[in-house]
């Protein structure tokens, strides 16, 4: 008999021996015949129906024996060219039997079968590792069910994705992606000690039976959320905002609103007490900080438009005969001080309350000094070089508790950040005491 090479069709010889399955060279994608039913080596005309990868028996020219035939986990097969780790892998289209790269980590939509996904970077052809079950649920050859894998393919058509069975794993994550058109995510058994529930495709508008740890690593949007203790960021370092509307301009109506607010209690009994609402900054947590390190700056600001003059970030400004306008409080300062600018063009933020960066109109003398509106240049505050003497009434705003460091604070819309210095102090906020 001639060389069993990949891709040849063994029938012929079975048909002498049909009680048994063809020898196969192993780590070759293998098909199943018909009359008698065969295993086969997959031709490059196929682009479905493989049944698996060989891994055990005889190779060469033998064509009886049993050929086992794997069809889930980890797995060497022949590629055809070089590979990249986390990509798809397809039958294939060159070269009889073997296993193809397709040069991307995202679900193809079209072409020949999926066998799994690359487990490493090869630049050349030979025979390496892959995982397989990377089929697609819509053609029933792969999908949620009872999947360890940290990637779970949807396709394109499907818009609710559900769990047939628990989807175990310590820790393991799963990520829904790309999911064009899904709108429904069923996670309710999804198991794991510390699953999450990661999304890198299109937005997912309902998610049910979330459990108590999930991360996000892109905009989302969802109906109603019901939270279990606390939003955190994905990391130390990570900054969260929380915004209501889009953010955009709206066409010639409102946008979103924000209302923040504790529980409210409905009960009559004596121990009703009504949810807290507390606004904290980040604090220094250690027994004893480091001399030079910072508390978390926290304030409140109002949107205004520039007057005639802001200068200087950390001016005091006051009000002006024009709505939502605020300009550099004169020297001969009055009582009308709305806050701090923290910037100089529109849009203003100005901050009102809380702690904020305040440009004084020289070297200030001591931290704990009380600052009053300045008296020698617009906008300007003044150090009063007194811990005890009040400014005059209507004029004062605050007391200076750091001078030096880098503080993050609003600035127009946004925020950033600002190196303090002795005529930049950062101040807490006693605005017209």
């Amino acid at each position: 008999m001639g060389t069993a090479a990949p891709g040849y069709c063994l029938k012929s010889a079975l048909k002498k021996n049909p009680r048994l399955l063809p020898t196969l060279d192993r780590e070759h994608a293998d098909k199943i015949c018909r009359a008698p039913s065969t295993a086969v080596i997959a031709a490059t005309t196929d682009t479905s129906g493989i049944v698996g990868i060989t891994i055990s028996g005889t190779t060469g020219t033998n064509t009886t024996g049993n050929a086992i035939i794997a069809i889930d986990g980890l797995v060497s097969c022949v590629f055809d060219g070089a590979m990249t780790g986390g990509d798809y892998v397809q039958i294939s289209s060159s070269t009889a039997g073997n296993c193809h790269d397709t040069g991307s980590g995202t679900y193809p939509t079209s072409g020949w079968q999926v066998i799994g996904r690359v487990t490493s970077t090869n630049a050349s052809t030979g025979t390496f590792t892959l995982k397989m079950g990377g089929g697609s649920p819509a053609d029933g050859s792969g999908g949620l069910s009872g999947m360890t894998a940290s990637q779970v393919p949807i396709a394109a058509s499907a818009t609710t994705v559900t769990s047939s069975e628990p989807l175990a794993g310590a820790g393991a994550a799963i990520t829904i992606g790309p999911a064009s058109g899904v709108t429904t995510l069923d996670v309710a058994e999804f198991t794991g000690t510390g699953g999450q529930i990661a999304n890198s495709g299109t937005l997912l508008s309902s998610l049910a039976g979330l459990g108590t740890s999930n991360t996000w690593t892109a905009s989302q949007t969802f109906g109603n959320i019901e939270l279990n203790t606390t939003i955190t960021g994905v990391a130390a370092a990570t900054n969260v905002s929380i915004e209501a509307g889009l953010g955009t301009a709206s066409s010639g109506g409102a946008v979103g609103g924000l209302f923040e607010k504790g529980s409210d209690n409905s009960d009559t009994v004596s121990a009703t007490i009504a949810g807290y609402h507390i606004s904290r900054c980040g604090m220094l947590t250690a027994a004893t900080p480091n001399a030079a390190a910072l508390e978390g700056v926290c304030q409140s600001v109002a949107g205004y438009l520039k007057g005639s003059a802001v200068a200087n970030v950390g001016d005091v400004v006051c009000g002006t005969t024009t709505a939502f306008t605020v300009t550099d409080c004169a020297t001969t300062p009055g009582t009308n001080i709305v806050g701090i600018a923290n910037a100089t063009s529109n849009p203003i933020g100005v901050i009102y309350a809380g702690t904020a960066l305040v440009k004084l109109d020289g070297a200030l003398t001591a931290i704990g000094d009380n600052v009053c509106m300045g008296t020698t240049t617009a906008g300007l505050a003044h150090d009063s070089s007194s811990t005890t003497t009040a400014c005059t009434l209507g004029t004062s705003i605050g007391v200076i508790i750091a001078d030096s460091g880098t503080a993050t604070q609003s600035a127009g819309a946004g925020t950033g950040s600002t190196a303090m210095s002795t005529t930049l102090v950062l101040v807490q906020l006693h605005i017209g005491q």
